[in-house]
């Protein structure tokens, strides 16, 4: 006979039934303790997290109903099943209100526990490995996440660096300017408190744009939830593309809602949205410039409001569009029309978890050579739920 690999608790006061029980249970089930009356049976709960409990109901100072519902006040998917020689009505309803598994009727016939137990252990160990895999999808998917984030500001990686060239030159500027000035004994404390003021601005600017790369590019836990403006996000978002759109004489048209439009999920990520949605939306721009003998005026568009409670982006471009018979495809992963060294085809499929997360979606619209336009919807967050973070 297998051997379940899981662990279960049977309490049962009196001492030959314990033995009987002992004799029929230990070839079917690995971990499996004894307990003679219900207090004990709490504190070996305690000590070991049982998948299964196996409980007589008629036990003395304790009843088997009364140490259920005290497990349950902090393990709600608790399973259990119940042993009794009474026929009363209002033992099973009470256990079946408390979310019993099974019952069985005193003596217990060894071939019925016998039964139980074996479909209890296979169960149990498709539950298992269905948690199991549900953790390696989502460390998959975070890994998966992270690249797409990364891929995102490789993308950018020359426009950072403008970002942060300006505020050098600025610095290096100021002190050129007070060199002089010193060299030529001309200086004062007003024109020098002046400088070092203007000096630290540019400072400051530097230290807020690196800070929030490093912030962007950590792994996001995905228990970090809380309530953010969208358009803080989207602003957060374009201070990357400023000098990119620039040297591409793109057109950026932004309109966002007058009115703070707040959501619940996790804000870097939000942002990770964004820039993935533009980065295609310039990329899509590029390839049909370079396809074109005159040039044309690029376009991109940004815009948010609030309708019925939802809120609603829309990122538009005038680029090369998408193909109608991938139309269906651009979200799945992998799924790429470009070639390998230019991207693994992960940018959508990761902005479509991430909204998916947010009780959001994306749809798509697009007509090949003309435009393709991404419509974010997410449900609006009220201020009554509190901003939370699971361990």
């Amino acid at each position: 006979m297998k051997q379940f690999n899981f662990k279960l608790l049977v309490i049962e006061d009196d001492e030959p039934s314990r033995a009987y029980y002992e004799q029929i249970i230990k070839p079917i089930v690995k971990y499996v303790h004894f307990a003679k009356n219900a207090f004990e049976g709490i504190q070996l709960f305690n000590q070991h997290q049982h998948d299964l409990i196996l409980t007589d109901i008629n036990m003395p100072e304790m009843n088997g109903l009364d140490m259920i519902q005290r497990i349950k006040t902090k393990h709600i998917d608790l399973k259990f099943v119940v042993m009794s020689a009474y026929g009363q009505s209002d033992f099973f309803i009470r256990a079946i209100e408390l979310g019993a598994k099974g019952f069985l009727l005193k003596p217990v016939d060894r071939f019925k526990i016998s039964a139980l137990l074996q479909d209890f252990g296979k169960q149990i160990s498709l539950e298992k490995e269905y948690k199991k895999q549900q953790e390696e999808n989502k460390k998959q998917r975070a890994l998966l996440m992270q690249k797409s984030k990364l891929e995102s500001l490789g993308k950018l990686a020359s426009g950072i660096a403008h970002e942060i060239n300006q505020p050098l030159g600025g610095i290096s500027m100021g002190l050129e300017n007070i060199l002089q000035k010193i060299d030529n004994k001309a200086i004062d404390n007003k024109y020098l408190h002046l400088k070092i003021e203007a000096i630290n601005g540019h400072i400051s600017r530097i230290n807020n744009i690196l800070e929030h790369i490093r912030t962007f590019s950590m792994i996001q836990k995905d228990d970090l939830k809380t309530r953010f403006n969208l358009n803080e996000s989207i602003h957060n978002a374009l201070k990357l593309f400023k000098t990119e759109l620039q040297n591409n004489k793109t057109e950026l048209t932004v309109h966002l809602s007058k009115e703070p439009l707040f959501v619940r999920g996790n804000r870097f990520r939000m942002e990770q949205v964004i820039i993935s949605l533009i980065n295609n939306a310039i990329e899509a721009i590029i390839i049909k410039q370079n396809g074109h003998k005159d040039a044309y005026q690029k376009e991109i568009s940004i815009k948010s409001e609030l309708i019925k409670r939802k809120i609603k982006v829309c990122i538009k471009d005038n680029g090369i569009g998408i193909d109608s018979n991938n139309m269906d495809k651009v979200f799945d992963p992998f799924f790429t029309t470009k070639s390998a060294q230019k991207g693994g085809g992960l940018g959508l499929s990761v902005v479509y978890g991430i909204l998916n997360d947010m009780d959001g979606d994306i749809r798509v619209e697009s007509e090949k050579g003309i435009f393709t336009e991404f419509t974010l919807i997410l449900p609006i967050a009220t201020e009554e739920k509190q901003d939370e973070r699971e361990d």
